[in-house]
């Protein structure tokens, strides 16, 4: 005989003080992130770097491809589906830890 399942509470699982910490200091990762991403495209070009010191120094590069230059071409169509199948895998992912005990 199969043992009972506890349900858990959304509020009290998804809002606990250590879940909160957790998706506060992602933010600030995250923001972060964007800030320093959002100035260096602002402030330098193609040809100019930033450097801190002898150990670090910020240079802008693009990268093409959909990650670290992964099917780095130019066909908007395969860049897309990829995108879309990643979207997709994800969701599946997402859909089997929610169904899971």
């Amino acid at each position: 005989m199969p043992a009972e399942i506890k349900k858990i509470d959304f509020k009290t699982f998804y809002f606990s003080k250590q879940n909160l910490l957790c998706l506060v200091i992602s933010l600030i990762i995250f923001i972060f992130d964007r800030f320093t991403k959002i100035n260096v495209l602002k402030n330098f070009s193609e040809q100019k770097s930033y450097f801190i010191n002898d150990f670090l120094n910020i240079s802008l590069i693009w990268n093409t491809g959909v990650g670290f230059g992964v099917l780095s071409f130019d066909a908007n169509f395969y860049y897309h589906l990829v995108t879309f199948l990643i979207f997709i895998i994800i969701i599946l992912i997402l859909y089997f830890i929610f169904r899971s005990n």
